[in-house]
C-alpha cells in the first residue's frame, strides 16, 4: 500500500474536505466491485449447490395423515405423532382405547375368506 505524505496539520478545511470527498468515492467504487465478486462467488456456489446430490433427495415435511377422530367432535383428528391432544387424553381416561379413536377407513378390512384355510 502506497501511502501519501500528508501533513493534515497543515492542510486548508477546504483541502481536508476534498481528500475526504475523495477517498469516499474510491471507496465506494471499491466495495461495489468487492460486493459483485461475492456475489458472483455466491452465485457460482449456489449453482454448483443445486446441481450436486450431495444433501440427499429434497424431501420436504408433509402434513401427517389423521389417525385418530374424537367420536364426539369428528372434526377433531390427530395423526398419532407429537404429544397427545387433551381430547385423547380423556378419552383414555374414560376407559376407551386407541383402537376405539382410531379411522376406521385406515383399517385394513380382513376377509374371513382369507384367514380360512
Amino acid at each position: 500500500m502506497k501511502r501519501r505524505d500528508c501533513n493534515f496539520e497543515t492542510m486548508s478545511t477546504a483541502e481536508l474536505w476534498d481528500l475526504y470527498n475523495e477517498l469516499g468515492s474510491k471507496l465506494a467504487v471499491k466495495l461495489e466491485a468487492e460486493a459483485n465478486l461475492l456475489q458472483q462467488r455466491l452465485d457460482e456456489i449456489q449453482r454448483r449447490a443445486s446441481l450436486s446430490p450431495i444433501g440427499g433427495t429434497d424431501k420436504r415435511k408433509h402434513a401427517a395423515v389423521a389417525k385418530f377422530r374424537n367420536p364426539h367432535a369428528p372434526f377433531q383428528t390427530w395423526s398419532g405423532r407429537g404429544t397427545q391432544p387433551r381430547w385423547v387424553k380423556d378419552a383414555l381416561e374414560r376407559g376407551e382405547t386407541m383402537d376405539s379413536l382410531r379411522i376406521k377407513a385406515l383399517v385394513p378390512q380382513q376377509d374371513e375368506e382369507t384367514h380360512s384355510v
